[in-house]
Formats: C-alpha cells, sequence, structure tokens
C-alpha cells in the first residue's frame, strides 16, 4: 500500500520537479545554439566558446549548466526538408547552423521508494544563420557619387592581392537614387534606381535601372554587445569604449569580436589583424593616412558592422582590406583612399582619385544576418 502511495506521490512531486528541469534546460540549449550561430561569423571553435558560455549563464535544475563541446555539432540546415546534415573537420568552417544536444541526470525525491533515484532528462536545440543576400557589392542605398577620377572595380581575394595585372571587370554598382560619376571609371555594371539614371563617367558594364528598390537589415549587436573579446584590444590604443591609434608605427589586432564606440587610425599608421576579426562599431569610424591588413590579405577575414548612428570616413592615403556593412551609415571616401572588399551604406560618397576593389569572393552573403531556432 505504502508503495503505492508513494508511487502516486513521486507522480506529483518528482514528475514536476522533472518537467521544470526540462524547460530550463530547453531554454539553455536554445541560448547556446543562438549564441553558436553568432560565433561562426569567426570560427566554429569560437563557436563552440560561446556556445559553452552562454549555456553556463543558465540554471537547470538549481545549478549552471555545463554543456560539453562534445554535445555540439555544425552542419547545414536544409530549410525545405527540414534536415540537419552533420558536418565534420574543416568542412565544419562552412557550417550555417549549429545543434545542441542537451542532457541531465535529475535527482528524484519520492521515487527512491520504488527503486528510481534520477531520471536523465535530453533536449535539443538546432539554429541557423540567415544572412541577408545581396548581387551588389558597392552600395549606396540614398545617394551616390564618385565626384573625380576615381575608379571602382573588381578581383578575387582568393587568388591574392590586388593588381593591375589581377583586375576584372564584374563590379556591382547600385542604389536606389540617380548616381553621379563625374570623370570617374566603373569597371562593371552600375545600376541606378528604378526610373534613375547614371550620369558621366565611364562603364563598362550596363547602366540599366533598378526594377525594384534595393533594401537590407539594419546592424543589430545581438549577444556581441555583452560577450565580446574587447579586453584583447588592452593596451595604450584602447580606452573602453574606443579604439584611437595615431604615429607611424605598427600595431596587431588579434582574431576575435569586438564591440566598440570608436575606431580611428591615423598618422601613417599600420595595423595588422592576425586573425578573423568581427567588429561592430556604434560611433564613428575614422582612417587618415593609414594602412588597415587583413588577416591573410583577404577582406572577408575583417567584418565592419555599422550600427546605426555611426559615421564612416576613409581619408587621404588610405587602405583599408575589409567587407563592409552599414545600411543605416552614410560612407565617406576622400582623397586617396582605397578599398578593397565590399561596402554597403546608406550613401555613398567618394571624392579624389581613390578607389574601391570589389572582391569578388565575397559572394552574394552580406549583412550581419538573422539568427532563428529551427527546430
Amino acid at each position: 500500500m505504502m508503495v503505492v502511495v508513494f508511487g502516486f506521490s513521486s507522480l506529483a512531486v518528482d514528475l514536476g520537479a522533472v518537467q521544470m528541469a526540462k524547460t530550463q534546460l530547453q531554454g539553455a540549449v536554445d541560448a547556446a545554439a543562438r549564441s553558436a550561430c553568432k560565433g561562426l561569423t569567426i570560427s566554429y571553435t569560437q563557436a563552440q566558446t560561446d556556445a559553452v558560455t552562454t549555456a553556463g549563464y543558465n540554471t537547470v535544475n538549481g545549478t549552471a549548466y555545463v554543456l560539453a563541446t562534445s554535445d555540439i555539432d555544425f552542419g547545414t540546415w536544409d530549410t525545405s526538408g527540414r534536415t540537419f546534415t552533420i558536418l565534420t573537420g574543416a568542412a565544419r568552417s562552412t557550417a550555417n547552423s549549429v545543434r545542441v544536444n542537451g542532457h541531465m541526470a535529475v535527482a528524484l525525491t519520492m521515487a527512491r521508494v520504488v527503486g528510481i533515484s534520477t531520471v536523465t532528462i535530453h533536449a535539443y536545440s538546432t539554429a541557423m544563420t540567415a544572412t541577408a543576400t545581396s548581387p551588389y557589392g558597392i552600395v549606396g542605398l540614398t545617394s551616390m557619387n564618385n565626384n573625380n577620377n576615381g575608379v571602382w572595380d573588381s578581383y578575387d581575394a582568393t587568388a591574392g592581392v590586388y593588381s593591375a595585372g589581377s583586375a576584372h571587370s564584374l563590379a556591382t554598382v547600385a542604389s536606389n537614387s540617380n548616381i553621379t560619376l563625374n570623370s570617374s571609371s566603373v569597371k562593371g555594371d552600375v545600376h541606378p534606381g528604378v526610373g534613375k539614371t547614371v550620369s558621366g563617367g565611364t562603364v563598362t558594364g550596363s547602366r540599366t535601372a533598378l526594377t525594384s528598390a534595393v533594401s537590407y537589415p539594419s546592424v543589430s549587436a545581438g549577444t556581441a554587445a555583452t560577450t565580446n573579446n574587447n579586453t584583447l584590444l588592452a593596451g595604450p590604443d584602447w580606452s573602453s569604449p574606443n579604439f584611437n591609434h595615431s604615429g607611424s608605427s605598427t600595431i596587431t589586432i588579434p582574431a576575435g569580436t569586438y564591440y566598440v564606440q570608436d575606431f580611428k587610425v591615423t598618422g601613417n599608421a599600420t595595423v595588422n589583424l592576425t586573425g578573423a576579426v568581427v567588429m561592430y562599431i556604434y560611433g564613428d569610424v575614422n582612417i587618415n593616412s593609414s594602412t588597415v591588413n587583413a588577416y591573410q590579405s583577404k577582406p572577408t577575414n575583417f567584418k565592419i558592422y555599422l550600427l546605426s548612428g555611426s559615421t564612416f570616413q576613409l581619408r587621404t592615403n588610405t587602405s583599408v582590406q575589409a567587407d563592409i556593412y552599414g545600411p543605416d551609415t552614410d560612407m565617406s571616401f576622400s582623397g586617396a583612399s582605397t578599398l578593397y572588399g565590399r561596402v554597403i551604406g546608406l550613401s555613398l560618397q567618394q571624392t579624389g582619385n581613390g578607389s574601391i576593389h570589389q572582391d569578388e569572393s565575397l559572394s552574394a552573403a552580406s549583412g550581419s544576418g538573422t539568427i532563428s531556432v529551427v527546430k
């Protein structure tokens, strides 16, 4: 009789506790999967670190949840078939989704009388990154002017650094407004807004107007605003939340995700990135008479995301290798400033005889993307 009583008591007491723990575990793995997808912008190892850290912020059954890296899978998510295909080894760097497998043993109270002391609960979460897409590599949404003898063309950074011999005529330029080129040259296609025109300049490809307006989602820093690698910037150039380097010296920035207000480099300085860097900026970017080299000279390894309210300037004899995304930011290029990579901005103004060399290898993906739990 007592066994029966304790059995029913277990249903009332233990089952409630187990269900509560399972709900908490589901929340932990959902958060971990989302965080891991954010880390994929750096590397799958960063994604693992972010997932484990985020999981630890969650309490399950009264304790901080400990996620093992072996419980994190990287793969590709097929949205049509709703299937997850696991990737292993180096292929993990191409993942667009992360699956977190959560499990924990929960101690029982009343069920011990009937010989059951613990039960293992499980929870699974798969999150994916869905990026905004664009066929264009040089964009000024509301206005675009190249006022002097600037050159916009393309090259493939995976084949080596830019040179006159490696230059291609595959630049893709777009705006929702009229485009003024003056005496500049575009080696590729230039598309003004619907019913708008391209005036001046030399264009090797099409000048056909867009058939529909282009638009891009605003940047959100997400968890990078609170979980980032800003401590790696410690030094004389870093006064939180601003990075300000001047002078003719050479400095390095290690791989990581950074969340800064101002990023300023002036005075014939050289900044070398020693790994893949993602930088969210909510203040001012001002690079003047200086050089910023992406890791392996590939613009994809320096992603600059500009939040609403930020400003962006490349001035004088500046050279920057970067993938720049700021659909709410005015982009200003002056003097002999040169960008290697891609730029998507609210407006784009270039004065002087500088250049933009679009990196064809950046493909169509752009923007900070959205992360969602899909399963």
